[in-house]
């Protein structure tokens, strides 16, 4: 999807609707918490500088949205934790990447796209046996 239809604003926005809708699903409140967490303005102060440094001169903020489930009646000692790439647009080295290299650029978040689906259906299951992050 281009970066004027799909963003780090649309995509907080679709992190957003996941969590929501995973809240209003009983099956899924009633065996446990979903939480989603933001991260925008201050991601070069809580360590992720790499994520800031990429995306500050967007019109867009950055942002690292962190969904998290907690199931009622385990232990929160052990976790899954699920972790994607989501960079909507990186033109970051322009001039050490070679042309062919740079079409695949604008839709780098393929790996975020798959770890929240893949947490959504987790989550939906109802199988968790422990806390899944993603």
């Amino acid at each position: 999807m281009p970066t004027n239809l799909l963003n780090a604003t649309t995509y907080v926005i679709e992190c957003q609707k996941i969590h929501e809708r995973l809240m209003n699903t009983k099956h899924v409140t009633d065996a446990g918490t979903c939480k989603i967490e933001i991260i925008r303005e201050e991601l070069k102060e809580r360590g992720f500088g790499g994520i800031w440094g990429v995306g500050k001169a967007s019109d867009n903020l950055p942002a690292l949205a962190i969904l998290s489930y907690y199931p009622k009646n385990t232990n929160n000692d052990k976790s899954i934790c699920l972790v994607g790439k989501g960079i909507v647009y990186d033109t970051g080295g322009l001039s050490v990447k070679v042309p062919p290299n740079m079409a695949g650029m604008k839709c780098d978040m393929g790996g975020s796209a798959a770890v929240l689906a893949a947490f959504d259906a987790i989550v939906r299951s109802g199988n968790c046996a422990g806390v899944v992050h993603a």
